[in-house]
């Protein structure tokens, strides 16, 4: 397709411009110095996007546009930077460059799950700055990080803070995990009303929790009952504080609370 244009040449009546003549642009079709109309230009920014530079000059010859890669690249880097979206939710954590060393954080937008930004630490400070900058944002889904809780409420104080499913989960069944291994006497076989098997170190524990107790109730000293059972000081003292054997089966050691007398 041939398109004849006429247009006025127009001359600067300023004789010390250094544009003496030029002629009159039509808008819509054509910009300055450019070889090819708007249309033309759009074409090659949709293959440029969808298939980058080599696959794009293949595409764009078979409907007779010749144009080298470079020239596909170029029209692609020209375009300006779209606006950053500011997100009404947004997902932030932390993720090791080097583990135990470095490590950053990421801002993905809750709503696409695209990435808006990788700060280059985990700091309160820097996560505040960041939403500073971004006015708007509504919801925070976060870790139980103090940093960036402090981050949040100082950089964004009108959002809502909250955690992700995956952390609720997993704080969930590791705290069931903990008061069933506590509680673990307390589980009974339906059928026949026993106790569940235990292992070794159960019975171990069991069985020296029991002697300690039955020689601390003779007035024997710990060193003695050390001496005696061949164990070290600090694991008969440990015995000997614990209350029930189930302190020392189910995890660490806990001191007196209000609800001891009810714990049956």
């Amino acid at each position: 397709m041939v398109i004849e244009l006429r247009l006025r040449r127009l001359v600067c009546i300023n004789l010390d411009c250094v544009r003496q003549t030029f002629h009159e642009q039509v808008p819509g079709l054509a910009g300055r110095y450019g070889r090819r109309t708007a249309g033309a230009t759009a074409l090659v920014i949709a293959c440029a996007l969808a298939l980058a530079e080599r696959s794009g000059a293949a595409l764009l010859a078979t409907i007779e546009l010749l144009l080298s890669r470079t020239s596909v690249l170029s029209t692609l880097m020209a375009l300006p930077e779209p606006p950053p979206a500011v997100p009404v939710a947004i997902g932030v954590d932390d993720f090791a460059i080097k583990r135990g060393q470095r490590y950053a954080t990421i801002i993905i937008d809750a709503d696409t799950h695209q990435c808006l930004d990788v700060l280059p630490d985990r700091l309160g400070v820097t996560f505040a700055h960041w939403l500073q900058q971004h006015r708007g944002v509504q919801l925070i889904c976060r870790d139980r990080s103090t940093a960036y809780a402090a981050g949040a409420r100082d950089g964004a104080p009108q959002a809502v803070q909250c955690a992700d499913r995956w952390r609720l989960l997993t704080n969930l069944s590791e705290a069931v995990e903990k008061l069933a291994l506590a509680h673990r006497s307390c589980f009974r076989d339906i059928a026949t009303g026993q106790g569940r098997d235990e292992g070794p170190t159960v019975r171990r524990t069991r069985s020296r929790y029991t002697a300690i107790h039955a020689l601390q109730g003779q007035g024997v000293a710990n060193r003695e009952i050390a001496r005696r059972l061949h164990l070290a000081l600090n694991i008969v003292k440990k015995y000997a504080r614990a209350q029930r054997v189930e302190q020392l089966i189910g995890g660490p050691e806990r001191g007196a609370t209000l609800v001891d007398p009810f714990r049956d």
